[in-house]
């Protein structure tokens, strides 16, 4: 799977992390969507730090997969969690329940 295998995996757990709190209605309230996405990202990124360690060492993975992606994954997070209860609260407006 080349140097990005744990991260294609990490997506994947992601992806997985984030259905559950949706199921559990955390996508209506910005702080529990927001933590875990948070949550949801550092399983990511911990997916692909191991996976990158393995192939290229452990300083490597850090400084060319990991520490670039921190602070605009932290922003996506941020924005997304903001996003969906603002997006959920437009649909009820619009008479859409969605549960």
């Amino acid at each position: 799977m080349g140097p990005t295998g744990g991260y294609l995996l990490g997506f994947v757990a992601m992806a997985a992390i984030a259905g559950w709190a949706a199921d559990r209605g955390w996508d209506r309230s910005p702080l529990k969507l927001g933590g875990a996405m948070l949550f949801a990202e550092m399983v990511m990124m911990a997916l692909g730090f191991a996976w990158l360690a393995g192939l290229i060492g452990a300083d490597k993975a850090w400084q060319f997969g990991v520490a670039p992606f921190i602070l605009p994954d932290l922003i996506k997070v941020a924005l997304a969690a903001c996003f969906m209860p603002a997006a959920w609260a437009l649909l009820r407006g619009l008479g859409v329940s969605g549960r």
